[in-house]
């Protein structure tokens, strides 16, 4: 009794802790680590890029068929590491902006702000670097181009291209028909649990931990639930908390130290209501709570200084006081909508008594203004994109845990009116499935709407809760299973 009164004293008191500091973490509030070794200083000069970069608009795909060119497509995102390597060398290289110029039509395109272009010309990291037809189809991927190999890779598909420039349309079906594995993001979970070495590039499994919660917790989903999260801690923060993108390279040394919001939210659901989730609570309220309310997307994976950048791996291998000596990060301030969704639904879960009202004003501010006749917009402030079924889907939820946290029924008719906007915007009548946005006309039919299952599955899950079916015989008819064959599987992963 006494050693359980002194554990119990120990909780409070770190619980205490966490509700009323802004400032670092003890060590010991992250347990027994590892020290890291003495940092190595690492500083990058700054370069401006040379590039003439255009918006994604349908103007601007019309003038590349008018001008019978190519367009290079440069996906990327405000706070990855490689994006802007890859703007400060390739971008500002005379011969490769000279090349772009002559040959095609650039465009620069902000997965975060166009989370539907992503999910058709996403090529496996950032950046995406893409030439399309000026019809959107896809002729060449790749990622990081150094200008070395970015040239002649360019000429290749733009010589091609012009031997023979009728291409096949836009393979937009093999992205709906992608089987979706009973929960894809399981089969992420499927190799961290491998016996071998974990996979690269690592990404924390948070929502597939979560999802086998949700599953229930029979004996070998708590083993591979426990594995799975006690992987993702060699990616937190030693001293801000909150979880790091992803890692790659021998022993996962080399870590891309963006900060996510989405990763965060992911993370503390996952963990549930504890000391790994309130380090992560801590950190998103001290360094991504907007004051008026809602939560900013991401810190940046680098400190920006006015010539030069420090390195993540450098900066964030710190303590508090050299790390504050330096600068901070940036913090991407634009508010999204799945983002701010999750985050909320996580400070409601196991958020302290603060954390959880400000989440409810997170969700109001959002009601009141990211919300017009059920249709959610993307970004706060801006009308486009907008009714996105990644973002419909999200915030639906948030507004349902809203309801079930307070019992205030106007919760629970605001997630009916996002359910009913979803119905009238995205549903296919022939297949009972959702679009992942509405009708765009940028793009051809083939590729302006696509049936995903990822985002189905998130959609199902929502509309579950209001009672109804949603898009499960679509999602079985694309899967070996929800749950039965699922479990079996990763129960023999995990050795259960």
């Amino acid at each position: 009794m006494v050693w359980t009164g002194l554990f119990m004293t120990a909780c409070g008191l770190a619980a205490a802790y966490l509700a009323f500091s802004s400032g670092p973490l003890p060590r010991l509030f992250f347990g027994l680590r590892p020290a890291a070794r003495a940092p190595v200083p690492n500083f990058r000069r700054r370069k401006a890029p040379l590039v003439s970069w255009k918006p994604w608009t349908a103007n601007t795909l019309a003038q590349a068929r008018a001008q019978g060119k190519l367009v290079l497509l440069d996906l990327c995102t405000s706070w990855n590491r490689a994006c802007r390597v890859m703007d400060e060398t390739t971008y500002a290289d005379r011969g490769v902006a000279a090349q772009i110029s002559k040959r095609f039509v650039a465009v620069k395109v902000d997965a975060d702000e166009r989370p539907d272009l992503a999910a058709r010309y996403l090529s496996g990291g950032w950046p995406s670097t893409v030439l399309l037809t000026g019809d959107g189809a896809p002729l060449g991927r790749a990622t990081f181009l150094t200008p070395e190999l970015f040239l002649p890779w360019a000429r290749a598909v733009d010589e091609a291209y012009r031997k023979n420039p009728s291409v096949p349309p836009p393979a937009a079906a093999r992205l709906s028909a992608r089987p979706y594995d009973a929960a894809s993001e399981l089969s992420g979970a499927r190799a961290a649990l491998a016996p071998a070495a974990l996979p690269e590039p690592y990404f924390p499994q948070f929502r597939a931990a979560a999802l086998l919660r949700s599953l229930g917790l029979d004996a070998w989903a708590k083993a591979a639930v426990e594995r799975l999260l006690s992987d993702a801690l060699k990616l937190e923060d030693p001293v801000w908390g909150g979880f790091f993108r992803c890692a790659d390279g021998p022993g996962l040394g080399r870590i891309e130290t963006a900060k996510l919001a989405q990763d965060q939210a992911r993370a503390v659901l996952a963990f549930g209501p504890g000391l790994d989730a309130a380090r992560t609570l801590h950190y998103v309220f001290r360094f991504l709570k907007a004051p008026e309310g809602g939560f900013y997307g991401a810190q940046t994976a680098e400190l920006d200084r006015s010539q030069d950048a420090v390195e993540g791996s450098y900066y964030y291998s710190l303590p508090e006081s050299q790390r504050l000596a330096l600068g901070v990060p940036a913090v991407d301030r634009r508010l999204f909508a799945a983002p701010n969704a999750l985050l909320a639904r996580a400070a409601l879960a196991a958020g302290d008594a603060s954390q959880r009202a400000f989440a409810l004003k997170t969700l109001e501010l959002w009601w009141r203004e990211g919300v017009a006749k059920g249709v959610v917009r993307h970004e706060l402030g801006q009308t486009e994109p907008a009714g996105l079924l990644v973002d419909q889907a999200a915030l639906g939820e948030a507004f349902w845990a809203a309801y079930r946290a307070t019992k205030d029924p106007r919760w629970k008719k605001r997630a009916l009116a996002l359910a009913a906007a979803m119905d009238a915007m995205l549903r296919d009548p022939a297949t009972g499935a959702y679009f992942d946005r509405p009708a765009q006309g940028d793009l051809p039919i083939s590729l302006d709407r696509l049936l995903l299952p990822r985002e189905n599955f998130d959609a199902w899950r929502f509309l579950r809760l209001l009672g109804r079916p949603g898009p499960r015989s679509w999602l079985e008819g694309r899967s070996r299973a929800l749950d039965a064959a699922e479990r079996a599987s990763l129960a023999s992963r995990a050795g259960h």
